[in-house]
């Protein structure tokens, strides 16, 4: 994938070490990354990091979220909704083949 490409971004909440405060990080899979303060990890904090990244990388900043382990991924909100319904076709036509 190119750097240009949208891709999901991962976030973080990282905890305080002797060398650095509580943060966010905000990654993709390129190697892309940044790091934001967040004494607290709220998720408006993790909101604020994957915007900021991807306004760095030039995508859309409207993201839909979704939590799995201790990360949060971010899709752009358009891409999204076609992934649900290619999803969904998919389905459907399997479905079709089974009955």
């Amino acid at each position: 994938m190119s750097a240009t490409t949208p891709q999901a971004i991962r976030t973080r909440y990282h905890a305080a070490t002797p060398h650095h405060g509580p943060r966010i990080s905000a990654s993709v899979r390129s190697g892309t990354r940044l790091y934001i303060p967040s004494p607290t990890g709220k998720s408006e904090d993790h909101r604020r990091a994957a915007v900021l990244l991807a306004a760095r990388m030039g995508w859309a900043t409207e993201l839909t979220a979704g939590q799995f382990g201790r990360d949060t991924y971010w899709l752009p909100a358009d891409g999204f909704v076609e992934s649900v319904r290619t999803l969904q076709t998919v389905l459907a036509k399997i479905a079709g083949a089974m009955s």
